[in-house]
């Protein structure tokens, strides 16, 4: 049994593996959900254990920037872990996650997004992180909310064409915290559908226009009478509006919608108009692989502060640098060493960067 990256059409038999876990029959396959992690078109960075010749154990590596305003952040997620039924209890994938860390480590890498949360990755120091608001916007909130017009402009929400995917990708990019990617990227996430397959959901894109241009866009998953938004981007004064629109729809009872704490502008119009929230951790974990550098990548971002990282737990600081909802057994350390400043800001790592 031995562990190393894998190559060329090896992830042929990772995308096999990880459909016979997590697919069941009327599911797209893996391979066409997560193609950062399956393409052979691309770079891979995924691990493996292999018996011999025989990939038994996967993790799904893909590398991100992350933008925190002018700061940019170099990242990793893991999904898409599993093992053959066979070859588990055996520790392989702890001995995996071993050989992840250390290359997410030396590739130059600050953060480890994860998207699971069991003991094999918290034994590892991947910790709950972020505050995320999740709305869920009633028929008689989406009224309310649709009077938060673009500067008493006129919206226009539509469903989105090919031909928006500039305007989509601009619109994304002005985002000032986000994950970085070009507009075929964007074009490649949003086709490959990664969160509304594994919902078993249908998924269509929205689009709203004020003074003749696209300037807010969402991605929405429909499951039976429910909805939820995988993805959204825009200003808040146009993102309300069609996030009204979408939850205004005839065929759905409510519309849930994730929006990261630091959006506080579309937060205030979602709260005034009544639609009820519930607060939660960002989507998975996260570990801190060298706090050191993820101040410097930061510093445009933190404009000189500094932070004592080492008297901190690797939880404790993960809840200084970005807080969580849970904070009550870290709060005396971690609010003591956050000092004055914010919680820094991450996306939400639920939507069509999921991995």
């Amino acid at each position: 049994m031995h562990i190393r990256m894998l190559r060329g059409r090896e992830l042929s038999d990772a995308a096999a593996l990880s459909d016979r876990i997590f697919r069941e029959p009327g599911q797209s396959s893996m391979a066409d959900a997560f193609p950062y992690i399956f393409s052979n078109a691309i770079r891979s960075v995924s691990y493996g254990a292999f018996d011999g010749d025989k990939l038994v154990s996967f993790f799904g590596l893909v590398p991100w920037v992350v933008r925190v305003g002018e700061a940019r952040v170099q990242a990793f997620s893991i999904g898409s872990v599993c093992t053959d039924p066979a070859s588990r209890g055996q520790g392989l994938a702890s001995r995996i996650l071993d050989e992840v860390i250390a290359f997410a480590d030396r590739s130059g890498a600050s953060l480890l997004f994860v998207s699971g949360s069991r003991s094999l990755y918290t034994r590892a120091h991947c910790c709950p992180f972020g505050r995320v608001r999740r709305y869920t916007i009633s028929s008689d909130a989406a009224s309310r909310l649709a009077t938060s017009g673009a500067g008493g402009a006129s919206v226009i929400v539509r469903e989105a064409e090919p031909s928006d995917l500039f305007a989509m990708h601009a619109v994304a990019a002005a985002m000032p915290v986000r994950f970085e990617t070009d507009v075929n990227g964007l074009g490649a996430l949003m086709q490959a559908e990664a969160v509304a397959s594994t919902m078993k959901a249908k998924q269509s894109v929205f689009v709203a226009e004020a003074a003749g241009e696209v300037q807010a866009f969402a991605v929405v998953a429909f499951r039976a009478e429910r909805a939820s938004v995988v993805e959204w981007a825009g200003p808040a004064e146009t993102a309300a509006p069609l996030l009204a629109a979408c939850a205004a729809m005839p065929e759905i009872s409510a519309l849930e919608v994730p929006v990261p704490m630091h959006e506080t502008a579309l937060r205030e119009r979602l709260d005034a108009s009544g639609a009820t929230a519930l607060d939660e951790n960002n989507q998975g974990t996260v570990r801190i692989l060298n706090a050191a550098r993820l101040l410097r990548q930061l510093n445009p971002w933190l404009e000189g502060k500094t932070l004592e990282a080492e008297a901190l737990s690797p939880e404790q600081l993960v809840a200084a640098c970005f807080g969580r909802v849970d904070m009550d057994a870290l709060e005396s350390t971690a609010h003591a060493a956050r000092s004055s400043r914010e919680p820094i800001p991450l996306p939400y790592t639920g939507g069509i960067y999921f991995i």
